[in-house]
């Protein structure tokens, strides 16, 4: 991933979200069909761009109307490619590129199966590799 493209909030103020809002289209431009490294540029800089409007007060409609001015996305596909930038950056600790998703529809199937597995090793200490399909049943187990 490009570094001059990823860069840390500094402050609240509308400069820093026209800097988000530049380096999506920057993402939208350099990064066309490679889905891992867009994703994880938007996904990260709306992100950021969230957390920055939260603090000036009404996080939703702000964030909303943002979004909506800078890109013409509603704030559900603003979620939708943040929820696929953190499923990207968990499954790329663990699976080789290749089988990473290509597009947000992939990690919208995968969104609820990685947040029961994460909620299960919260509830358990149980790893999700350790865990079975049903609970009270081990993995491997023909029961």
């Amino acid at each position: 991933m490009d570094a001059e493209l990823i860069t840390q909030p500094t402050n609240n103020s509308p400069k820093r979200l026209d800097s988000c809002a530049s380096i999506i289209r920057k993402a939208n431009d350099r990064f066309g069909g490679e889905f891992q490294e867009w994703v994880s540029v938007v996904g990260g800089e709306l992100r950021t761009a969230q957390s920055l409007l939260s603090v000036n007060g009404d996080n939703r409609s702000e964030f909303s109307r943002w979004v909506k001015s800078k890109f013409n996305w509603t704030r559900q596909r603003a979620h939708q490619l943040m929820d696929a930038e953190e499923i990207v950056g968990r499954l790329s600790t663990i699976v080789d590129r290749q089988a990473l998703p290509t597009n947000e529809g992939q990690c919208r199937a995968l969104l609820a199966p990685l947040a029961l597995a994460t909620r299960d090793f919260a509830t358990t200490g149980h790893a999700p590799d350790q865990m079975s399909a049903r609970p009270g049943v081990p993995v491997g187990s023909l029961s």
